[in-house]
Protein backbone atom coordinates (compact mmCIF):
# COMPACT_ATOMS: atom_id res chain seq x y z
CA UNK A 1 0.00 0.00 0.00
CA UNK A 2 1.44 3.71 -0.92
CA UNK A 3 1.66 5.74 2.00
CA UNK A 4 0.29 8.50 -0.28
CA UNK A 5 -2.05 8.13 -3.16
CA UNK A 6 -3.31 11.13 -5.61
CA UNK A 7 -5.75 10.25 -8.25
CA UNK A 8 -7.46 12.47 -10.76
CA UNK A 9 -7.44 15.46 -8.44
CA UNK A 10 -8.86 19.05 -9.84
CA UNK A 11 -9.06 22.37 -7.91
CA UNK A 12 -9.88 25.17 -9.63
CA UNK A 13 -11.09 28.84 -8.20
CA UNK A 14 -13.11 30.92 -9.93
CA UNK A 15 -12.90 29.89 -14.03
CA UNK A 16 -8.99 28.87 -12.96
CA UNK A 17 -8.19 25.76 -12.47
CA UNK A 18 -4.85 25.66 -10.11
CA UNK A 19 -4.51 21.59 -10.14
CA UNK A 20 -5.94 19.03 -13.25
CA UNK A 21 -6.16 15.79 -12.72
CA UNK A 22 -3.60 14.96 -10.69
CA UNK A 23 -2.16 11.50 -10.16
CA UNK A 24 0.98 10.24 -8.36
CA UNK A 25 1.49 7.53 -5.68
CA UNK A 26 4.60 8.11 -3.12
CA UNK A 27 5.42 4.06 -1.87
CA UNK A 28 5.99 3.36 1.43
CA UNK A 29 9.53 4.40 3.05
CA UNK A 30 10.33 6.57 0.34
CA UNK A 31 11.01 10.33 0.25
CA UNK A 32 9.03 12.58 -2.16
CA UNK A 33 9.89 16.04 -3.45
CA UNK A 34 6.96 17.74 -5.00
CA UNK A 35 8.50 20.03 -7.22
CA UNK A 36 7.91 22.98 -10.02
CA UNK A 37 7.60 26.57 -10.60
CA UNK A 38 5.20 29.16 -8.81
CA UNK A 39 1.97 28.34 -9.81
CA UNK A 40 2.42 25.13 -10.46
CA UNK A 41 -0.37 23.84 -7.73
CA UNK A 42 2.21 22.88 -5.11
CA UNK A 43 0.59 24.09 -2.53
CA UNK A 44 -2.79 23.57 -3.35
CA UNK A 45 -1.91 19.84 -3.55
CA UNK A 46 0.10 20.03 -0.47
CA UNK A 47 -3.14 21.83 1.68
CA UNK A 48 -5.59 18.82 0.05
CA UNK A 49 -3.20 16.07 1.70
CA UNK A 50 -3.83 17.62 4.27
CA UNK A 51 -7.41 18.28 4.32
CA UNK A 52 -7.05 22.06 5.05
CA UNK A 53 -8.91 22.61 1.33
CA UNK A 54 -10.98 20.08 -0.30
CA UNK A 55 -10.60 18.82 -4.33
CA UNK A 56 -13.41 19.75 -6.62
CA UNK A 57 -13.29 16.23 -8.11
CA UNK A 58 -10.40 13.51 -7.13
CA UNK A 59 -9.26 11.28 -4.47
CA UNK A 60 -6.40 11.64 -1.90
CA UNK A 61 -5.66 8.30 0.43
CA UNK A 62 -3.07 8.85 3.30
CA UNK A 63 -1.92 5.30 5.08
CA UNK A 64 -4.93 3.95 2.95
CA UNK A 65 -7.24 5.83 3.98
CA UNK A 66 -8.84 9.29 3.49
CA UNK A 67 -8.04 11.72 6.25
CA UNK A 68 -10.04 11.39 9.58
CA UNK A 69 -9.94 13.30 12.71
CA UNK A 70 -7.60 10.44 14.16
CA UNK A 71 -5.16 10.05 10.96
CA UNK A 72 -5.19 14.06 10.83
CA UNK A 73 -3.06 13.71 14.22
CA UNK A 74 -0.59 11.30 12.59
CA UNK A 75 0.20 13.99 10.07
CA UNK A 76 2.57 17.28 10.36
CA UNK A 77 2.73 20.30 7.51
CA UNK A 78 4.80 23.39 8.28
CA UNK A 79 4.32 25.72 5.37
CA UNK A 80 7.11 27.49 3.79
CA UNK A 81 6.15 31.11 5.02
CA UNK A 82 6.47 29.83 8.66
CA UNK A 83 3.22 31.21 9.64
CA UNK A 84 2.40 33.56 12.65
CA UNK A 85 5.64 32.32 14.80
CA UNK A 86 8.15 33.62 12.80
CA UNK A 87 10.84 34.31 15.73
CA UNK A 88 10.07 30.47 17.14
CA UNK A 89 12.92 28.07 16.11
CA UNK A 90 12.01 24.58 14.19
CA UNK A 91 12.13 22.79 17.53
CA UNK A 92 10.24 25.41 19.34
CA UNK A 93 7.31 25.25 16.47
CA UNK A 94 7.74 21.61 16.88
CA UNK A 95 7.06 21.66 20.75
CA UNK A 96 4.45 24.02 20.83
CA UNK A 97 2.53 21.86 17.53
CA UNK A 98 2.88 18.94 19.54
CA UNK A 99 1.47 20.82 22.93
CA UNK A 100 -1.76 21.77 20.89
CA UNK A 101 -2.05 17.71 20.25
CA UNK A 102 -1.43 17.39 24.24
CA UNK A 103 2.08 16.38 24.69
CA UNK A 104 4.40 17.22 27.23
CA UNK A 105 7.01 19.70 26.09
CA UNK A 106 10.08 17.18 27.61
CA UNK A 107 8.51 13.95 25.53
CA UNK A 108 7.76 16.34 22.41
CA UNK A 109 11.58 17.56 22.00
CA UNK A 110 12.32 14.04 22.84
CA UNK A 111 10.54 12.72 19.61
CA UNK A 112 11.74 15.37 17.38
CA UNK A 113 15.38 14.34 18.66
CA UNK A 114 14.95 11.15 17.50
CA UNK A 115 12.90 11.93 14.32
CA UNK A 116 15.90 14.52 13.05
CA UNK A 117 18.37 11.86 14.08
CA UNK A 118 16.67 9.17 12.05
CA UNK A 119 16.41 11.58 8.88
CA UNK A 120 20.12 12.93 9.68
CA UNK A 121 19.39 16.72 10.75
Amino acid sequence: MPTVEVSHVVKSYADKIVVDDLSFSVPQNEIFGLIGPNGAGKTTTIRMMMDIIKPDSGDITILGEKLTEASKNRLGYLPEERGLYRKLTVMDSIIYLASLKGMDSRSAREKADKLLNQTGM
